[in-house]
């Protein structure tokens, strides 16, 4: 509920009165968590705004976004807010939480995610990005994804060969990481561990 902020949910003043009802019982610490909730949720907006600047700066053609349980309202809604700025920009949502019947939800509720890795992505993203960044952008069918075609959603049975050997991976780069957070408070000892 944090970040669940226009332009996808667009009801807040039901949360509001929600929040308001939440507040009547609680007291002392219970009641300045909320209150710090809220004052967090005031910030989302703003927050959201700066992103969508940075990632647009770099002048993507496509957004990645893996969502595990609490990563899918935000991812959702900077996806939507990419898609309004450069509706040019591709998509794509991956992650356990796209695994099976959820995978195919999403891309049917979700019509600004162009593309969905419904179970591991390791094999199967380079030829997607060759596909996404091709002149055709023509997405070949591939085990386990979820394409959007203009207004039809072709969906692509799950496969146990998609299975990646992680020994097999390259290492992870985490430098960017490390040099965004340099300075901030986030740098601070057992913030980053």
């Amino acid at each position: 509920w944090l970040f669940a902020i226009p332009p996808v949910f667009s009801d807040t003043d039901a949360m509001s009165r929600y929040f308001d009802r939440l507040k009547e019982p609680l007291k002392g610490k219970d009641l300045e968590d909320l209150e710090m909730m809220l004052r967090l949720r005031e910030m989302v907006p703003a927050f959201f705004k700066k992103c969508v600047g940075d990632i647009l700066r770099s002048r993507p053609k496509v957004v990645g976004f893996s969502c595990t349980f609490n990563q899918r309202v935000p991812a959702l809604v900077l996806a939507r807010m990419l898609k309004l700025e450069d509706p040019a920009i591709k998509i794509i949502v991956g992650g356990t939480y796209m695994d099976g019947v959820m995978g195919e939800a999403f891309s049917k509720a979700f019509d600004w995610v162009d593309v969905t890795v419904r179970g591991e992505g390791e094999k199967i993203i380079p030829g997607l990005l060759r596909d996404l960044l091709s002149a055709e952008q023509t997405v070949t069918p591939q085990p386990g994804l979820c394409t959007r075609n203009g207004e039809r959603l072709d969906i692509h049975p799950e496969s146990p060969e998609t299975k990646a050997d992680l020994n097999a991976l390259p290492v992870p780069d985490y430098d960017e990481y490390f040099e965004r957070i340099a300075g901030t408070e986030l740098e601070q000892p057992g913030n980053i561990n």
